[in-house]
């Protein structure tokens, strides 16, 4: 994707270093990263944007020029992004393009916050986003947008008419912010997300906020040079799907076989924790990661997939972002269910024998940066698919792998600054970061951390299948607190308590219809499970 970009002595380094991550896990061909922190003259701070990629320029939209919102009034207009920024790689040139003369209908979507969106080819799709209009009216936008990354580059040499270069479709399956969207055999994912009416508010009380809750699967084409969508699939997931600000990606599940993996995100439904579960999407629906908890990448952050053919392991890579663990100074693995900042670099793999496993790195990001950020893979590093790195292919003992940049920098020292009233101290990351990947000709040689050995637990239902009442148990461990959820055949939450000590979890299933019931339990807010039962 992206061509080498030469770092010259006129950028100006954050710390000027080049920091060595070991490789992890005990898989076959170990690789590391170097990581090393720069600037570029007018590179234009960016955070929650969309962005394309197309012949060496990088096109960017939208998003904040301010760091993490506070807690109430948080995505003025005026810490908004209202300019095309376009960033030349070759020469490193930066130019800034006005968007004011599109009407309100196009222009308030594109420089919104939190849109999805993905590259497909010459098309750039953007979906939704949230943000202030002119008049001080606060809304999430039912848009699709489609821009012609060729015609977009002819409207600039020519000082054209943006609107020439831009299709529009206005649908309320699109009113949606912190979804995720992908491209997968031919179609568009639209996974989650959120819809907020009025004014940001911290206090869920004082807010209309709705979530979808589903997985829209559509196509789009051109008829009579008119962009038209195609619904092909919806599923409904009351559970699942009711999560954003989280990553989900192309990811190998076997040889040639690709499904969409949703990674956690926030927050499970009638509780204010982050999602840990992992799930698995494509056209047959949803499919849960049995028994996997993930800790180390709760929140949207940059991201890249690597594969191995040789030794049939999957993994995605997670750089710094926010989470709800975290590795302290002594290097030692610890909670905040303020869900912080975190430095943290991690990594889930699935191996060749279906098994999935977190590990984090043993060194970290340079500050406190990632958070709503993105990473742009080198054009010369060979991929298995789509946003996915070959790791067979890459011969080099060390590779320009690509680039993190854009996303929210906490400077403050303070990893809960949104807690503790210095979300006004953040900012728009003004700093980009290369990355480099450097093969291991002895991986047995590295040392490497290992984090996610938690306790095997399983949760029973008795008797399963069950007509009327059900005893819920959950061994390998000694619970203090439970919180349960029932989700029926049809993706509708149908049942949510919390236990304690001493109580005895049973779910009444006598007016439920016939069917397979997916049930979760969290299990003292750190360990999530879940398991089915069938109603007769």
């Amino acid at each position: 994707m992206l061509h080498f970009i030469k770092v010259r002595s006129r950028h100006i380094c954050l710390v000027c270093i080049q920091l060595l991550f070991t490789g992890l896990g005990h898989s076959q061909g170990g690789y590391d990263f170097t990581l090393d922190t720069f600037k570029l003259s007018g590179w234009p701070a960016l955070h929650s944007f969309s962005y394309a990629y197309y012949k060496d320029k990088v096109y960017m939209f939208g998003g904040r020029i301010d760091g993490i919102h506070e807690k109430e009034s948080g995505f003025k207009k005026s810490g908004s992004n209202e300019n095309l920024f376009v960033w030349n790689t070759v020469t490193d040139q930066i130019a800034k393009f006005e968007l004011s003369s599109l009407p309100d209908s196009i222009l308030l979507p594109l420089i919104s916050a939190g849109a999805s969106f993905v590259q497909q080819e010459n098309k750039l799709v953007i979906i939704g986003g949230y943000g202030e209009s002119k008049t001080g009216i606060f809304d999430t936008y039912p848009s699709l947008i489609q821009i012609d990354m060729d015609a977009l580059e002819r409207v600039i040499s020519s000082h054209g008419n943006f609107a020439e270069a831009i299709s529009q479709i206005h649908d309320p399956k699109f009113r949606t912010a912190g979804a995720q969207l992908q491209y997968l055999d031919g179609k568009y994912y639209l996974v989650g997300g959120n819809l907020f009416e009025g004014e940001y508010k911290s206090n869920s009380g004082q807010i209309k906020q709705i979530y979808p809750e589903t997985a829209i699967i559509f196509s789009l084409e051109k008829e009579l040079n008119t962009l038209q969508v195609k619904f092909e699939y919806q599923f409904k997931d009351e559970f699942n799907f009711h999560r954003r600000d989280y990553n989900m990606v192309p990811f190998v599940v076997a040889p040639g076989i690709i499904k969409l993996m949703i990674f956690s995100g926030v927050f499970l439904i009638n509780e204010n924790r982050p999602f840990m579960n992992l799930a698995l999407v494509d056209t047959n629906g949803y499919e849960d990661v049995s028994n996997f908890n993930q800790r180390f990448a709760h929140y949207h952050c940059s991201k890249v997939g690597i594969y191995s053919l040789a030794t049939q392991e999957m993994s995605e890579i997670f750089f710094g972002g926010m989470a709800e663990y975290y590795i302290d100074s002594s290097g030692i693995p610890s909670r905040d269910p303020f869900v912080p900042f975190v430095k943290t670099i991690s990594k889930v793999s699935r191996s060749k024998d279906g098994s999935y496993t977190e590990s984090h790195y043993e060194h970290q990001m340079p500050g406190f940066l990632g958070t709503n950020s993105e990473f742009l893979i080198h054009s010369g590093i060979p991929l298995y698919s789509p946003g996915i790195v070959d790791l067979d292919k890459i011969k080099a003992d060390t590779s320009f792998l690509g680039l993190i940049f854009g996303g929210i920098y906490n400077p403050t020292g303070d990893p809960n600054p949104w807690q503790n009233n210095k979300a006004g101290l953040t900012m728009a990351n003004p700093y980009l970061i290369k990355v480099n990947l450097v093969k291991k000709t002895n991986p047995n040689s590295s040392k490497w951390v290992y984090k996610n050995k938690d306790p095997k637990i399983f949760l029973n239902a008795i008797p399963n299948p069950v007509r009327n009442k059900c005893q819920i148990s959950v061994e390998g461990i000694t619970w203090n607190k439970l919180s349960f959820w029932v989700i029926n055949p049809e993706g509708d939450l149908v049942f949510h308590k919390r236990y304690t000590t001493g109580e005895n979890p049973i779910i009444n299933f006598e007016n439920y219809t016939s069917g397979w019931y997916i049930i979760y339990a969290l299990v003292d807010e750190k360990y999530l499970i879940q398991s089915k039962t069938e109603k007769l």
